[in-house]
């Protein structure tokens, strides 16, 4: 009974307080239209200048005025006051914003807001809709033109570049920090593969320059092992040196590992 007895004092107490915290009024049909964010021209080529627009609007019976400010992977390009009449009126804001090579989060928010009845004293409001949606933009750097090879290789490397910001501005930061960490270990790897199967290839190319007739017997026995073990070293050097093919067959390989413990143990 004594814990039952407490948790309904408890209970009151918690209902009767409830009106004693002040609340911020908050006025439906006002704000940002939901999603509305555009561009003067579609941003694609570094150091050019394009306007963000964005439309707020107030539906509501209040009169309000506020600040919306325009972000870019959430540091502040600009500001812009507004004053919107109740029942309907709308204004069209902009910010400049310079185009940077990289990966992009754009979107704008209203960090301040306040309104009330026509002749009466603003009061601090909250907007039903206080941020637009996020337009997701990357822009690549300048493209080499030589051929489909070096298309498909900026192609490649933009794509990558965009999946490493789009982790660094969307992900928690000890997340991104053990990425970092594994990629660097894979690349330091990577070199180290490189650098053995390289030397190791030279050894052997030079063992096999030898005529049949100065290696002696080892030559009639261990010379197709040899010419074997040079085209698999030299493989590994090939794919460990072109980033592509190294990334390419390491994905691969832990696909088909996964399959096969999924496979194996699951199903």
């Amino acid at each position: 009974m004594g814990s039952r007895f407490k948790l309904l004092i408890f209970s009151l107490l918690l209902f009767s307080a409830g009106p004693i915290f002040a609340q911020t009024k908050i006025l439906d049909n006002s704000g940002f239209a939901p999603g509305n964010l555009w561009f003067s021209k579609e941003p694609s080529v570094p150091g050019e200048t394009v306007k963000i627009y964005t439309l707020v609007w107030n539906g509501s019976k209040d009169d309000i005025s506020g600040t919306a400010s325009f972000f870019d992977n959430d540091k502040l390009i600009s500001k812009q006051n507004f004053i919107l009449a109740a029942d309907g009126s709308s204004k069209i804001l902009s910010a400049p914003w310079t185009v940077l090579p990289g990966y992009h989060k754009i979107y704008a928010q209203i960090t301040d807001s306040s309104g009330g009845p026509r002749g009466s004293k603003a009061i601090t409001v909250s907007l039903q809709y206080t941020k637009t949606e996020e337009e997701e933009e990357f822009i690549g750097g300048s493209k080499e033109t030589g051929g489909s090879t070096t298309t498909a290789k900026s192609y490649t490397e933009e794509k990558l570049d965009f999946a490493r910001e789009y982790a660094e501005a969307n992900l928690p930061e000890p997340v991104v920090g053990t990425v970092k960490y594994v990629a660097q270990n894979i690349a330091d790897t990577r070199g180290e593969v490189k650098g053995w199967s390289e030397k190791k290839a030279e050894e052997l190319r030079r063992e096999l320059s030898v005529s049949p007739e100065e290696g002696g017997k080892w030559m009639g026995v261990e010379r197709p092992f040899k010419y074997v073990m040079m085209f698999l070293v030299s493989l590994v050097a090939l794919i460990s040196g072109n980033a592509w093919l190294f990334y390419g067959t390491l994905a691969a390989i832990i696909f088909f590992v996964f399959r096969f413990v999924k496979n194996k143990f699951f199903f």
